[in-house]
């Protein structure tokens, strides 16, 4: 069977009908040109009230400027940052900064100097073409998000940017007619941009910049942009289902109360309401865990759930139960795996760079800010206290509690078996495993994958994902069974690796979890998967954990008496290689040669580095391996 028959086949298997059905529809609707039709280019200018109107009955999250209640503290780091994006300095994915200048057209990738065609429909545009780049780096300005740096720099320093964020704005309409060019090909990046348009002109309501002019402008983009979303969530429900359908649906169900001067919000708004509650219920388990298998794109399911509490909030807008219950319950998961004295929480999964938004100082890697914002929209405390993180509950209109909840007494094993992750945290160690059966789309080949950290820092490492449109070796790599600390079998990935995100086969594992043998902690996990080697293996992963000691010993085998080719994988912290003594034997006590291999690490989307990558190798049906770390 060809690829392209093994991805019928497993897409209508795992994915079932409704998905084939829809994608199906979507590639006859292309084709046949319906979705030009059903999003026209140049269509009727929409106005429905004044802008004197509007700024009169402003209400979102952020209050206007001057009656804001976070008290300003001048800071020089933010206004050189927010001096540079003013002069088109501009940081993307959180990671690389890129100089395009302050006359951007929006639509040159930053990378190759490629321009889309803007006269092409949107529908035309595809999302992957390697002639052009990753598409991601034309997204990526116009989110927006850069602006939060500048919200806060005039908050705090006394700086007055309303005519260059009101600039920016007209630049970017001028530059993408409606429906027409990249920019219209995504509805989430359609969403985020409105929000995001949303916090600039509340905050510079009453600026003598916004005239009368602009705000017809912006008024009819928002309407375009709702009516863009509605008409097309269909694509982000059934053929994507994931954080993309989260972030559209909230637009949709807060649309009635941010524009409800647009008299189709009140169909928009019914129905968006319902298909977000939908989605936090399918898309976040019982368990809190998300079915994305990501930190960070858990984090932003986490920030669009912040936003709909605080509107719902300030404009009587309640939720259902089971939204405050999924909500609680994927905050507690990711504080659970979250490392208090920094924030960091592991380098899990599929990772893109996305921080919708960012009214902090705190880095990109620290969780803080976001998860003390959904505590505080909860009405719970945090357990990490007071600090610079808990400014962006205020710019999100939720004013921050005081008190914080002090973390249980350790050791604590935590078991999340639905997502498929299990935690054990002692004093000065913590580790974080893998271990789970998908009943949705799988992101990585990394079931099994053991994360340890010791002295609040990762000295055992995920790989992280680099990048999403690039070589198909680097794609095999990062989200690959390579790139964790787990095995592979005959040169074989957990699954079936097919285009783009997709996986054949899907792994299924279960785990029976943490439990206190004597002086040991002790993790049993069963995967079954490695197709690609001609047949489905059955791989056991043994966990074994000193009480109070950075010392496991992890055990590998294989089911049967096959003479197979076993590749265990670790990937060090090129910082910590001294302090870590590893070694392993086969199911005979003999010592296997450890290789020191070149591997790659990658924390910020579009930035990888090189780093040393080990490995042992034999012939059978057993690996163990011990790991020590000793304090440098």
């Amino acid at each position: 069977m060809g690829w392209k028959a093994a991805l019928v086949w497993d897409m209508a298997r795992n994915m079932g009908p409704r998905y084939m059905l829809y994608r199906l529809r979507l590639m006859l609707e292309t084709r046949l040109g319906v979705l030009e039709k059903r999003f026209p280019v140049r269509p009727e200018t929409r106005f429905f009230i004044a802008r004197s109107t509007w700024v009169q009955s402003v209400r979102f999250v952020l209050p206007p400027r001057g009656s804001f209640g976070l008290k300003p503290q001048p800071n020089p780091d933010l206004k050189r940052r927010a001096d540079r994006i003013r002069s088109g300095l501009v940081p993307f994915f959180s990671a690389t900064e890129f100089d395009l200048g302050p006359h951007f057209d929006w639509i040159t990738h930053p990378e190759t100097g490629k321009r889309y065609d803007l006269s092409k429909h949107w529908s035309r545009i595809p999302d992957l073409d390697p002639s052009m780049g990753d598409i991601k780096f034309v997204w990526e300005k116009s989110r927006f998000s850069y602006l939060h740096t500048v919200l806060r720099d005039d908050h705090h320093n006394g700086t007055d940017s309303a005519e260059w964020f009101f600039s920016e704005l007209d630049s970017w309409i001028a530059s993408n007619p409606i429906n027409q060019g990249p920019n219209w090909r995504c509805s989430q990046e359609i969403s985020l941009r409105c929000f995001n348009w949303l916090f600039g002109l509340s905050f510079y309501a009453h600026s003598e910049a916004f005239t009368d002019e602009r705000w017809a402008r912006y008024q009819n983009v928002f309407y375009w942009s709702l009516k863009h979303v509605y008409d097309h969530i269909d694509f982000s429900r059934i053929a994507v289902r994931n954080n993309h359908a989260i972030t559209e649906t909230a637009f949709l169900a807060l649309s009635g109360v941010l524009f409800p001067f647009i008299p189709e919000t009140r169909t928009w708004a019914a129905d968006g309401k319902r298909w977000l509650e939908e989605e936090v219920a399918y898309q976040i388990y019982e368990d809190g865990t998300h079915l994305q298998f990501s930190t960070n794109y858990q984090r932003v399911v986490v920030q669009v759930l912040s936003l709909c509490l605080s509107v719902g909030r300030a404009f009587g807008l309640t939720f259902s139960d089971a939204f405050h219950r999924r909500s609680r319950a994927a905050l507690d998961f990711l504080v659970s795996a979250l490392e208090p004295s920094t924030g960091w929480l592991p380098n899990y999964g599929a990772n893109d760079g996305a921080l919708f938004f960012q009214f902090s100082d705190s880095d990109y890697s620290d969780f803080r800010p976001q998860l003390g914002c959904l505590s505080h929209a909860l009405g719970v405390a945090n357990p990490w206290g007071a600090g610079p993180w808990q400014e962006e509950s205020h710019w999100f209109g939720i004013e921050p509690i005081t008190a914080f909840s002090r973390p249980p007494e350790r050791p604590m094993a935590t078991a999340f078996p639905i997502g498929g992750f299990y935690g054990l945290r002692e004093p000065e160690t913590y580790a974080f495993v893998r271990c789970g059966a998908h009943k949705d789309r799988p992101s990585q080949a990394d079931n099994l994958h053991l994360d340890l950290w010791y002295m609040d820092e990762n000295w055992m490492r995920d790989a992280g994902s680099y990048k999403y449109n690039t070589s198909e070796a680097e794609i095999r790599y990062f989200a690959g069974t390579e790139s964790h600390n787990a095995l592979m079998i005959d040169g074989a990935d957990q699954m079936l690796k097919g285009p783009r995100f997709v996986w054949f086969y899907w792994s299924q594992a279960s785990a029976r979890p943490w439990r206190l043998e004597e002086d040991e902690w002790v993790l049993d996990m069963t995967l079954r998967g490695f197709k690609g080697t001609g047949q489905t293996l059955v791989q056991h992963r043994s966990v074994r954990k000193k009480r109070n000691r950075p010392h496991w010993e992890i055990t590998d085998h294989i089911e049967g008496t096959q003479d197979r080719l076993l590749v265990q994988r670790w990937h060090p912290h090129p910082g910590k290689i001294d302090s870590i003594h590893i070694r392993a034997t086969d199911a005979d006590g003999q010592f296997l040669e450890r290789r020191d291999e070149h591997g790659w690490f990658s924390r910020r989307y579009g930035i990888k580095e090189s780093v040393p990558q080990w490995s042992f190798a034999c012939r059978g049906r057993l690996i163990r391996t011990t790991l020590e770390f000793t304090n440098p």
